[in-house]
């Protein structure tokens, strides 16, 4: 079961404004602006004066983001146990 926090941070529909996508990825709204700005950040777009992201997108950017530490290429892989 979500507790009360995550169900606040959990995105309700599958477009966003700039303050839900700031608060699913836990990061400064100034830094979601700043990503925009330098074409790293989320797929956006705008629609009207208003500045939205599909879920969608955001979450295949945040994929895209997910890095390994090098040790970890080293590391045994073990099989999941069943």
């Amino acid at each position: 079961m979500r507790s009360p926090k995550s169900q606040e941070l959990a995105p309700k529909h599958d477009i966003m404004t700039a303050i839900e996508v700031a608060a699913y990825l836990r990061v400064p709204l100034k830094s979601l602006y700043t990503w925009r700005y330098t074409h790293e950040g989320p797929p956006s777009a705008r629609v009207g004066k208003y500045l939205r992201y599909r879920r969608t997108d955001v979450d295949e950017w945040l994929t895209a983001q997910t890095r390994f530490n090098r040790a970890d290429e080293f590391a045994p892989r073990v099989a999941p146990k069943r």
